[in-house]
């Protein structure tokens, strides 16, 4: 079965090119699934079709895609311009123990 996972906070690594990426995720508790996610396990999870999403300003689902920076480095982004600031990234640094109360609902995506 899919699964949607609301993200709310990064965990970034600062590269050998002196820039950082996204390294993991922290997604609203979930029945059944972990809180945090080193991004191998999230682009494993993308590939295999379940879905990463923030929530914007407006209380809108942005969905996270696969992204490849031009070091190589495999990640994701919410934007979908690669030269546009990412809103993924004006999420909170990911604490050891996060302090989310619950994921807001995903609107239904068959319409």
């Amino acid at each position: 079965m899919i699964q949607a996972l609301q993200v709310v906070c990064i965990a970034k690594a600062e590269t050998n090119w002196g820039h950082r990426h996204i390294v993991g995720l922290g997604t609203a508790p979930a029945p059944g699934t972990p809180d945090r996610w080193p991004m191998p396990s999230v682009l494993g999870r993308l590939a295999g079709g379940d879905i990463f999403y923030i929530v914007n300003e407006l209380r809108e689902p942005v969905f996270l895609h696969r992204h490849r920076c031009w070091c190589g480095t495999e990640t994701v982004r919410a934007a979908t311009d690669p030269d546009a600031a990412d809103p993924l990234d004006a999420l909170p640094a990911c604490e050891r123990e996060p302090r989310v109360e619950s994921a807001m609902p995903l609107p239904s995506l068959n319409g």
